[in-house]
């Protein structure tokens, strides 16, 4: 009978090990995954930034980032450009006068608003942001995974694509690596269209 008991308790030991174990490594709850970093800090986002991940909710074609081969932006002096690659083709949008009210930031250019809101994350070189566009055709919502990399570790993007679930956001769609960048920025709404063969 002794041993008996002697074995409960050691199973029952051995339980709440195994509790406190998952209880230590148990990831950061959704309020804490998506929670918006506060006022966002111009020097935190200059600069050039990647996108690595993306969660698209749009009320026209689902697969457009599918189709995207690669995807920049870049933050520089309160603007705020982006460069969508297809094939051999790079598409630019530009903007100017970003204003901040507390953690979003607004921007817009001729007939397009955008919000933005940066995100929680726990990568060093990443910027998660939750974007809105307003256009007359036009309306999406995105959570975005940018970095300095062109690729994240497994940790890194299990982590976004957990904040993906706690927003109840589309499926992640992960950006392939190797695939070329839009890298030189046009300087003016000329060098837009001359670069795109277009006007917007």
């Amino acid at each position: 009978m002794i041993s008996t008991y002697q074995d409960m308790f050691a199973l029952c030991a051995i339980a709440l090990l195994c509790l406190t174990s998952v209880s230590h490594s148990a990831p950061p709850d959704c309020k804490d995954l998506v929670k918006p970093l506060g006022q966002p800090d111009p020097r935190r986002l200059e600069g050039r930034w990647a996108l690595v991940a993306d969660s698209l909710k749009i009320n026209e074609s689902p697969d457009f980032v599918k189709k995207t081969d690669s995807i920049t932006i870049k933050f520089h002096n309160l603007t705020y450009s982006q460069a969508n690659r297809y094939g051999d083709m790079c598409y630019y949008f530009k903007s100017s006068n970003i204003s901040v009210d507390g953690p979003t930031f607004t921007t817009t250019s001729e007939q397009v608003n955008m919000n933005g809101t940066v995100i929680y994350t726990s990568c060093p070189d990443c910027m998660v942001l939750s974007l809105a566009f307003h256009a007359p055709n036009y309306k999406s919502e995105e959570l975005c995974l940018f970095s300095k990399r062109r690729e994240v570790d497994d940790k890194e993007l299990k982590e976004f694509r957990a904040q993906v679930e706690c927003l109840k956001m589309p499926e992640v769609v992960v950006m392939d690596p190797t695939t070329e960048l839009c890298v030189d920025f046009p300087t003016s709404e000329t060098e837009t269209e001359e670069k795109t063969g277009f006007k917007g």
